[in-house]
């Protein structure tokens, strides 16, 4: 290799784009969806609470049932309102955050090296390369931090958990028995 050409300059570069847009617009949409659900339930229950309000004792034990489904529904609903806040970082954010993790390993290994040759009696100006390194790595930590935070101020840092997602799929299930009663 001739030199200058190719030659590494110690900074890191990292392409972390992901473009997350589908799964934010599902999710809205499922939400959206749960929550036409619940009220046609509530609506569909408390129909039919009051008119079979007044009926024969197996039309009442009908009313029970319908009342215990209904108490059932709202326990799902609460369930998935849990659901709904359950959420782990974006595929995205999670490798902005091992980014950090291993910068601030780097930066840190540094800094002790730069403690030794203090020691030993060397300034910081007798070592431009190891001061240069330090600069270079807290700046791309900076960087990182704020790739960090231009996705939490986004509402890209975070997504819905796989939990959230079959307890989601759960609740739909049971809202259409609670449909069929």
């Amino acid at each position: 290799m001739k030199r200058g050409e190719n030659m590494s300059d110690g900074s890191l570069r990292f392409d972390t784009k992901v473009d997350d847009s589908e799964v934010k617009k599902s999710r809205s949409d499922i939400i959206k969806a749960f929550e036409g659900i619940i009220q046609t339930v509530k609506r569909t229950a408390s129909n039919t609470a009051s008119a079979l309000s007044n009926m024969s004792s197996k039309q009442l034990h009908y009313t029970n049932e319908l009342n215990k489904t209904n108490d059932k529904l709202k326990e799902y609903e609460a369930n998935m309102e849990a659901l709904k806040n359950e959420k782990i970082p974006t595929k995205e954010y999670a490798e902005l955050q091992e980014q950090l993790k291993e910068a601030e390993k780097i930066h840190q290994d540094l800094l002790n090296k730069k403690r030794e040759y203090n020691e030993l009696g060397f300034s910081d100006s007798q070592s431009p390369t190891l001061m240069k390194n330090i600069s270079t790595v807290n700046n791309e930590m900076n960087q990182i931090k704020a790739k960090m935070a231009e996705l939490r101020d986004a509402g890209q840092a975070e997504t819905m958990s796989q939990k959230s997602v079959e307890g989601i799929s759960r609740f739909r299930r049971h809202s259409s028995d609670c449909r069929r009663v």
